[in-house]
């Protein structure tokens, strides 16, 4: 009776185990993910003015997290390479507009890029090679608050017609990028280049 179970057992491993090779067989090669924050409140600030007035505002572009909607791709190419992209907008809660002056609709993120084993080289608007650096060894990950807020200052968050390659080889990553000044007959004249290496080991 013991070896008709076994058999049994057996025989239903086998089954799940065919099924989980069909199911891997037909994961898609394409893959997009819609994603997003939303952070909104009500705010009273005193002594907004010279009088001592205080005031109530909603308008908000997040305080824990800014907010955002983002869209992210990927195409299996292939060998283990891929193609992906990201595009990300930025939005004001109370009144439904983007969230900068220039009204800029994916000024988060407006990227394409191929990657492998061997790392991955982006093109477009992107963070900068400091701000993902540096963001590694910020606990809140720039979110409120974070405590390492100069790092924008000094080293910019975004660079726009950026090209950057970001490769991970064991514990050490390894970073990048010439954001082209558009310049004519100059390559260097408006021009951001930066390299960052970051290591990370253990728990």
């Amino acid at each position: 009776m013991n070896q008709k179970l076994m058999k049994k057992s057996l025989i239903t491993l086998a089954v799940l185990g065919a099924f989980a090779g069909v199911a891997q067989a037909q994961a898609p090669a394409s893959v997009v993910t819609l994603y997003g924050s939303f952070d909104g409140g009500i705010r009273r600030t005193s002594n907004v003015n010279a009088n001592g007035d205080s005031n109530l505002t909603m308008g908000s572009n997040g305080t824990y997290n800014s907010n955002r909607l983002g869209f992210k791709g990927t195409e299996d190419l292939g060998g283990g390479n891929n193609a992906h992209f990201n595009l990300e907008i930025g939005f004001n809660t109370g009144t439904g507009t983007t969230d900068n002056a220039a009204n800029t609709l994916f000024n988060r993120a407006a990227n394409v890029g191929i990657g492998g084993a061997w790392g991955s080289i982006d093109l477009g608007r992107q963070y900068t090679v400091a701000f993902k650096t540096v963001g590694t060894y910020d606990p809140f990950n720039y979110k409120y608050t974070g405590i390492i807020p100069a790092v924008g200052a000094t080293a910019g968050v975004r660079n726009n017609n950026d090209v950057q390659y970001t490769g991970t080889f064991g514990a050490i990553t390894a970073r990048a990028e010439w954001a082209l000044g558009e310049v004519a007959g100059s390559n260097s004249s408006g021009s951001t280049k930066a390299v960052g290496v970051g290591y990370s080991a253990g728990p």
